[in-house]
């Protein structure tokens, strides 16, 4: 929280050599800062948030670490029967997928293997270990069978224009990474400027942006 006490934890994963990755909304929802803590205890702090979605549980963001252990990701058609592996920080663990359906179009898969809370958050991989899918918690009372959210959702994880006005970013006390575009970044700014609901992000996104396009000022 705001004061440096611990709120929660939960699981997630890098997805490029630079630090970047994915976790859980529900452990950066509310937090003034998020540590990154790998297997072996190393630490590295969330620098930005690059995109998040409350309705898929599911936060994408940048740390300081520069050479990260990380997952490919794929977004290939998964089907009924398809053998995967939950990729975790002890043994992996064999899965198959019993049933594909579509949740807020994305593809969403039930597993063969009990829901377990230790495990959420943790990413599933095919069989050339990149990442295709996210366990996710169940939705209802069914706890005999895990749940898992397809890849595809890190399109969804981005800033644009008019995200200063997104609640679910809103609620992460934590500096937003700038639109890629330019104009979309300056839109972004001046929305925040308008609210100052988030004093921090609009304090480092103009510092960012200064960085970035210095021949915008």
């Amino acid at each position: 929280d705001k004061s440096g006490n611990v709120l929660k934890q939960g699981r997630g994963f890098f997805i490029s050599e630079n630090g970047e990755g994915i976790g859980t909304y529900g452990v950066f929802e509310n937090a003034w800062s998020v540590q990154a803590i790998d297997s072996k205890g190393k630490k590295w702090n969330v620098l930005r948030i690059s995109g998040a979605s409350d309705m898929y549980d599911v936060v994408k963001f940048r740390t300081d670490c520069d050479k990260a252990k990380f997952f490919q990701t794929n977004n290939d058609k998964l089907t009924q029967g398809t053998a995967l592996t939950v990729s975790s920080s002890g043994k992996p663990q064999s899965v198959s997928i019993k049933e594909v359906k579509e949740f807020k179009g994305l593809p969403y898969f039930t597993l063969d293997i009990p829901s377990d809370s230790s495990i959420m958050g943790f990413p599933i991989c095919n069989a050339s270990g990149a990442a295709v899918a996210i366990i996710q918690p169940s939705a209802g009372k069914d706890k005999n069978n895990g749940y898992a959210l397809g890849m595809e959702v890190e399109k969804h994880l981005f800033i644009n224009g008019l995200s200063a006005g997104s609640a679910a970013l809103n609620n992460i006390h934590i500096a937003k990474a700038l639109p890629s575009d330019t104009a979309a970044a300056e839109t972004y700014l001046f929305l925040l400027g308008k609210n100052l609901t988030d004093t921090l992000s609009y304090l480092t996104g103009l510092d960012d942006f200064i960085k970035t396009y210095p021949d915008r000022i």
